[in-house]
């Protein structure tokens, strides 16, 4: 009788065995919301550092510093006294990276851009991409050492998100050099991101010694880096990760980590 009871109870505990450790590994898909979020995130991060980019790159052009107007992807860029202002006209222009752009930037200068102590405003005048409204305001800041910068809104808005963010840029080579793409640089950043039209909010940051990696030279401009996402509605976390391997790549491996799955979205650059 023992030897029959062994014989049923054995193989019953092996069932259960794989029963449960087969549910332990299951994963679940993040709701549509997150996933849509988590997009959009991506998407005025993208925009926002496209912004200062633009920025930088007017503000280092010898012409421009000279009291004269270049013309960079589709804007007219010239200093009027104290602001700069890069403008895209009154019609969308098709630019680079496939999006429209209309409107100006207007960027107000205290101080020589990469001297310590300077401090630049920028504002949005009628500045849409891809016919949405880019509102709020930008402020950047050098620091003690010419080639690192601080970049801080409390209000920058896009595609329905609104970014309160703080975020340094160091550039490793290339500041002073003439031509943008020598530039590689690290970036780190903390922040929150919410949602206008509904109550949702992500608390971010970049994770440490997991900077951004950035070269100008690179179409998608990251290399390398990890995001992390705090999803406030609901405790959930988000990692993003700019894959090491692929260099130039417009590819970012997404983990959500509270239901165990793993995906990719593509990054459209700055």
């Amino acid at each position: 009788m023992k030897l029959s009871l062994q014989k049923f109870f054995i193989p019953l505990l092996i069932a259960f065995s794989i029963l449960f450790t087969s549910c332990e590994d299951e994963f679940l898909m993040p709701s549509p919301e997150k996933v849509e979020n988590t997009q959009l995130y991506s998407e005025v991060m993208s925009e926002l550092f496209n912004i200062w980019k633009r920025v930088d790159e007017a503000l280092r052009n010898p012409t421009v510093i000279a009291g004269g107007q270049v013309s960079i992807d589709q804007a007219n860029i010239a200093i009027n006294g104290s602001v700069l202002v890069i403008d895209f006209g009154n019609i969308q222009k098709l630019c680079e990276d496939g999006k429209t752009r209309r409107g100006r930037i207007e960027v107000t200068l205290s101080g020589i851009y990469g001297i310590a102590g300077s401090a630049f405003q920028l504002e949005f005048v009628s500045y849409r991409v891809n016919n949405n409204p880019v509102e709020g305001t930008i402020r950047i800041s050098t620091k003690q050492t010419n080639e690192s910068f601080i970049l801080t809104s409390s209000n920058f808005t896009f595609r329905d998100m609104k970014f309160n963010i703080e975020s340094e840029i160091f550039w490793k080579t290339g500041f002073l050099s003439v031509t943008n793409d020598d530039d590689t640089l690290h970036i780190s950043f903390s922040g929150t991101a919410s949602r206008n039209s509904v109550p949702y909010t992500i608390g971010f940051n970049t994770v440490t010694n997991r900077d951004l990696h950035v070269a100008m030279s690179c179409d998608y401009k990251i290399l390398s880096g990890i995001i992390f996402l705090q999803h406030k509605n609901d405790s959930s976390e988000v990692i993003l990760d700019f894959i090491d391997s692929d260099q130039c790549n417009d590819l970012v491996k997404v983990h959500f980590v509270n239901e165990r799955y793993n995906t990719f979205i593509k990054f459209s650059g700055f």
